[in-house]
């Protein structure tokens, strides 16, 4: 099992380094403490133009003692372009700095393309419980510039806990909201103005750089450069030699830079240092491996040794020892020098840094430079072989960013190699329809290509159009599913590290088409593979997905309590991770709301097909949300509520028309849904024409279809016939939920015929199964003659009289607590007596999310069990049985 570190890419471990500061260093106690009493507050800020030593001044300031706290440092870049990017970039500053404990939910949440609002909120109410303050230092802000971001960073800063102090160092003003803090007082501005030498400082740093400058010529240079810096360090650096001479002239304002960087810096190196430099410009960051790849210099650690020593702009990274950067003015030269002097070999060395890197285990750095370098078959080697499984990481992000220039080569000029990559983009982002055209396009383009050539490439395709029918069509994921397993199986690990989470991937999407087919044995086999195979691979999307479809397959088993505890770690992997508003969520939400329907659970169920049915996006899972319509309808059923049934009803239709040609299984159970409105209506001789009687078939849905069939002949008066058709419940023994139904339907008909005795041992059968699985839904949709059937069962069988009792209230109350060993007796957890004391209040359940720095879920979570201890159904009677209980 790979550290909590290993997790983030090379990458982003390296920008997570604090510069180390040069011998040369002024140390300005001045700033210092105006940094110190900025971070008793939420927020501050240093915003100054290049050169101002705002990146430098912090890193000196962050090692004193004196500092509240532990500090995580973020270099921004201009890969943090989206919410997912940037705060899985801040989570892994987090993480890295060790100020996340190993049992907080930060250490698992992974942003992906739905994040927003909640997630924020959630890493608020994380970040309070750390037991000291921390300091989070974002620099180079100023590349934040999309309005999600700015947006999201906002909401974050607007809920700020006491125990995060956030230092923001950019060249502009960040644009996010400042006026509030500055009215506060909690808003703390460094700009250049206190960022700029004084006369004691120019003086301490001239005599640190071994230049004798007299009093004039410093007062002549702090004006000239107006206390600048980089302006004073250039300048210095054009002096003579031997420490003695004047400096020359500097040239009045900062548009001179690059010029004056070019003649007085890189001008005094030597040829072999100078191109040293220009050579491993190409990297943000260098090693002394990384470059001896890239100049073929086997010297290379000790020249940037010398470059530091030598105050040359370059700098040692901390926390990465081995690791340098070169100050932004000279890299910005650098680049534009070697792009001007030398543009033919830039390819080249891209393409030698992504040979380093792939060698060194970071894939995703590989595949930066192939594709910066045009290397795109480079790119999609890596991206097949090694990285595509990382989209379901926390690493996912970095990898689209990676793939972006391969990503709008595709757009321009497409082939297999950048249409694959640009497929891997749009399938971190759930945009399964483009991923699938893209995979088929480079399909097409690589026929004739000789099979050994392809093979790879095929593997990819495979994968994604088996993602694709994953979420479309349940019956072709079925077939894509085992061609790709049959592929891999032929795959050599070694020289594909990629096979086993591939093999993953694909052995969790037949595991959910078998589901959806009716080959349930088959299914729960393959999931539980899968979920302790993605738990191993740190696959944390495919192992969410796992859980919530073998919760689907325990509420179709009657497994209504190990139905809850697998959605419950389905829904701990979501909120961990951050995915509640992914569409991955949805089989979970649709385990949940069937599981609270045969419960009767009503308003969780309602609540669980709401959030469900109000996830969007482009990689919706189809077969689910036909679930959850499925579960709606037959809370409106249960409910007796012949409108909202309707409702459902329409919803099914229009979703089933959407969803295209359903797997047999699937589509019968939609149709015996629809037949439940039937029956709600009267239109007993409709169901008769729309249900096909299923013989002597022993599956789930022939249960469902039984059931219908039985409830029409009921209701015409055929108790004959529907008991001929109702057979024998231990047909439906694997499927107990089912069984309670068929053995209360038995009872009802046997009922008609006066076959009191018969009648009483079915409903007595139906209570002892219900009791053992917590089934209460077939007590309330079987007629009117079934309080009667348990008022006898009551007074003859005399057991589970607590348990009836609760039947007999749920009948006159759908959806009230109906179990009186959970209503009765057991006490409010901490959190929900917490949650409690807003109910009575006008608060809405996202108002106390925000209020708690929790999120919705949770709240509505905590209500539902607050209803369920307190016996009650309505926030109102919460309310009231609390005052009575003196809760509140």
């Amino acid at each position: 099992m790979h550290s909590a570190v290993d997790r983030y890419s090379g990458g982003l471990r390296v920008r997570t380094s604090r510069p180390v500061v040069p011998a040369g260093f002024v140390h300005r106690g001045r700033l210092d403490k105006l940094l110190s009493e900025g971070v008793t507050g939420p927020l501050t800020v240093l915003s100054a133009g290049p050169g101002y030593g705002k990146s430098l001044a912090v890193a000196a300031w962050s090692r004193a003692e004196s500092v509240p706290g532990p500090v995580a440092w973020l270099n921004v870049d201009d890969t943090d372009v989206s919410n997912a990017a940037f705060w899985s970039d801040v989570l892994g500053a987090l993480t890295i700095a060790g100020v996340v404990d190993s049992n907080s939910p930060l250490r698992e949440m992974v942003p992906a393309a739905g994040f927003g609002t909640p997630e924020v909120l959630r890493i608020a109410a994380c970040i309070a419980e750390f037991p000291i303050p921390v300091i989070l230092v974002l620099d180079d802000f100023h590349f934040v510039r999309s309005a999600e971001v700015l947006d999201s960073f906002g909401r974050l800063l607007a809920h700020q806990p006491r125990q995060l102090r956030i230092v923001l160092v950019s060249r502009i003003e960040p644009e996010v909201r400042l006026p509030r803090l500055r009215l506060d007082g909690g808003l703390t501005e460094i700009r250049a103005d206190d960022l700029a030498f004084t006369e004691i400082e120019a003086r301490e740093f001239c005599r640190r750089s071994g230049v004798a400058v007299a009093p004039d010529e410093l007062n002549l240079l702090l004006g000239r450069t107006e206390g600048w810096p980089a302006g004073m360090r250039l300048a210095l650096l054009s002096s003579d030699s031997d420490g003695v001479g004047r400096p020359r002239r500097f040239v009045e304002g900062h548009r001179m830079i690059a010029e004056y960087v070019r003649e007085e810096v890189l001008g005094k190196l030597s040829q072999s240092d100078r191109d040293f430099l220009l050579t491993t410009s190409i990297v943000e960051r260098v090693s002394g491996g990384l470059a001896r790849e890239l100049t073929d210099r086997p010297n290379s650690s000790e020249i940037l040794e010398e470059l530091v020593a030598r105050n040359a702009l370059v700098v040692r990274l901390a926390d990465r020892g081995e690791w340098f950067g070169y100050h932004p003015l000279l890299r910005e030269v650098l680049c534009e020098r070697l792009a001007s002097e030398r543009p033919d070999d830039i390819d080249d060395l891209h393409g030698r840094a992504a040979r380093w890197f792939g060698r060194s285990d970071d894939p995703i750095s590989a595949i930066r430079h192939a594709a910066l370098g045009g290397h795109w078959r480079e790119v999609a080697r890596v991206l097949i072989a090694e990285a595509l499984p990382l989209i379901a990481t926390p690493r996912g992000t970095a990898l689209v960013a990676a793939l972006a220039p391969a990503a709008a080569e595709a757009a321009r000029h497409p082939t297999p190699d950048t249409l694959l990559a640009a497929a891997a983009c749009h399938y971190q982002r759930g945009d399964f329809d483009a991923m699938l055209r893209d995979a088929n396009d480079a399909d097409d383009l690589l026929e004739g290509t000789a099979p050994a050539e392809r093979g790879p490439a095929d593997v990819m395709i495979g994968v994604l159009r088996l993602v694709h029918a994953g979420s479309r069509d349940p019956a072709l994921a079925l077939e894509r599913s085992r061609r790709l397993l049959g592929m891999l199986e032929n795959i050599p690990r070694q020289q594909f590290p990629a096979v086993l989470p591939y093999t993953v991937i694909a052995r969790n999407n037949l595991g959910v088409a078998q589901l959806f087919a009716g080959s349930l044995d088959e299914a729960e086999s393959n999931l539980k593979v899968t979920a302790e195979g993605s738990h191993r691979l740190e696959l944390g999307s495919t192992e969410m997905s796992a859980h919530s479809q073998l919760a689907l397959l325990d509420v179709i088993h009657g497994r209504f309590s190990e139905a809850a505890l697998r959605a419950d770690e389905a829904e701990r992997l979501a909120e961990r991770h951050g995915w509640s508003a992914e569409p991955q969520a949805l089989a979970r939400y649709a385990a949940q709301a069937l599981a609270s329907l045969e419960t009767n659970r009503l308003d969780d169920a309602d609540e669980r097909i709401d959030i469900g049915l109000a996830t969007r996006g482009p990689g919706i899972d189809a077969a689910n949300r036909l679930l959850l319509t499925v579960a709606a309808v037959g809370v409106a059923v249960t409910r007796r509520d012949e409108s909202a049934a309707r409702t459902a009803a329409e919803r099914l239709r229009g979703a089933r028309a959407r969803a295209g040609d359903l797997p047999e299984f699937l589509g019968r159970w939609c149709a015996a849904a629809e037949a439940d409105i039937c029956l709600l209506g009267g239109e007993f001789a409709a169901v008769l024409e729309m249900v096909d009687d299923p013989g002597r078939e022993d599956s789930y849905v022939a249960g469902l279809e039984r059931i219908a069939l039985a409830k029409a002949r009921i209701g015409l008066g055929q108790p004959d016939a529907a008991l001929e058709v109702l057979g024998t419940s231990r047909k439906m023994s694997p499927y107990r939920g089912v069984a309670v139904e068929v053995d209360v339907l038995a009872a009802v008909a046997a009922d008609q015929l006066r076959q009191d005795s018969f009648a009483l041992t079915k409903i007595a059968e139906a209570v002892e199964l219900a009791v053992a699985i917590g089934s209460i839904r077939p007590f309330l949709a079987a007629g009117a003659r079934v309080p009667v059937l348990l008022e006898r069962h009551r007074h003859v069988v005399a057991k589970h009289v607590d348990f009836t009792a609760g039947l007999l209230a749920a009948r006159e109350h759908p959806g009230s607590p109906a179990d009186p060993y959970l209503a009765a007796g057991e006490p409010l957890t901490e959190r929900e007596l917490i949650v409690l004391q807003y109910l009575p209040t006008m608060f809405k359940a996202s108002e106390i999310a925000a209020d708690l720095f929790i999120s919705v879920n949770t709240v509505k979570t905590h209500q539902q069990a607050i209803y369920r201890k307190l016996g009650v159904s309505t926030r109102r009677d919460a309310v009231d049985r609390a005052r009575e209980l003196k809760l509140i």
